[in-house]
């Protein structure tokens, strides 16, 4: 009875597999224009990094209409909203919701990497950025 029965679920989970189509998204909208946030002094030198997840809707002409942060440090909350609302894609996307992601890293003053901007298509902004360097206390 109990073989009868596995057998039977088998049976049955396989019979779905094949019989429901599976409903997949469709891919993001690539953006004509993304602009890079920027990264204010104060969390910069406090080094705050991170990612902020900014959710965005398209308009009828491209442009973001509404955008709101769904996570992230509250200090780069208004970077990211502002770098979102200068984002721009094709008409035919109008009414899609996109989520965006700015991620900030402050970096040492003495790290030996420079600043740079790095986009990962279709909805990722890397923005790195060396922290000023403190003022010598003894000249």
């Amino acid at each position: 009875m109990r073989q009868a029965l596995l057998a039977l679920s088998l049976l049955s989970v396989l019979v779905c597999m094949f019989l429901v189509e599976p409903v997949w998204d469709s891919p993001p909208p690539m953006p004509e224009v993304a602009l890079a946030p920027q990264f204010h002094r104060v969390p910069l030198v406090g080094g705050v990094s991170g990612d902020v997840v900014v959710t965005a809707v398209i308009g009828k002409d491209g442009t973001i209409v509404k955008a709101t942060v769904e996570s992230g440090h509250i200090a780069l909350h208004e970077d990211a909203l502002e770098a979102a609302k200068g984002w721009k894609f094709a008409a035919s996307a109008a009414g899609v919701e996109v989520r965006l992601v700015f991620s900030f890293h402050s970096l040492p003053a003495s790290s030996g990497e420079g600043d740079a901007v790095l986009f990962y298509p279709p909805s990722r902004v890397e923005v790195r950025q060396k922290r000023p360097q403190p003022p010598d206390p003894y000249p």
